[in-house]
């Protein structure tokens, strides 16, 4: 194989590895935008677009987030929104989060230990 063809071939399988990795796309998506908006990972599920979706982790952490993004997907699993803003943590919005066991909150400004109402009997891991 000749080194144009194998370059080529090698920048295919980056792009490819990229997107698998929920990376790739056009300007503006692979999981950053405005809240309340969706995208898909590389599943198929939806994401909101301010988060990085990988696996049953909805990664939301590090985004100056002062409040949830709205609609959490009901897949999650595991949560981390850990170094943002928020002060407070409404149960309704996790309420229909049945897969959740992991939550990561720390390093936020929350005011008091959020009640994570019915889900927390699945949690087995609470970051504060």
């Amino acid at each position: 194989m000749g080194a144009p063809r194998l370059r080529a071939a090698a920048a295919a399988l980056g792009l490819l590895l990229c997107a698998g990795l929920g990376r790739a796309g056009p300007a503006g998506s692979g999981g950053h935008g405005e809240p309340g908006q969706l995208s898909d990972d590389a599943a198929g599920r939806p994401c909101p677009a301010v988060c990085h979706c990988l696996g049953d982790l909805l990664d939301c952490s590090r985004r100056r987030l002062v409040r949830l993004p709205d609609p959490l997907p009901a897949w999650v699993a595991r949560l981390d929104l850990s170094h943002n803003r928020l002060s407070s943590i409404q149960t309704s919005s996790l309420s229909h989060l049945q897969n959740l066991r992991e939550v990561k909150l720390n390093n936020n400004e929350l005011e008091t230990i959020p009640s994570l109402g019915p889900v927390s009997a699945n949690i087995r891991q609470l970051s504060l």
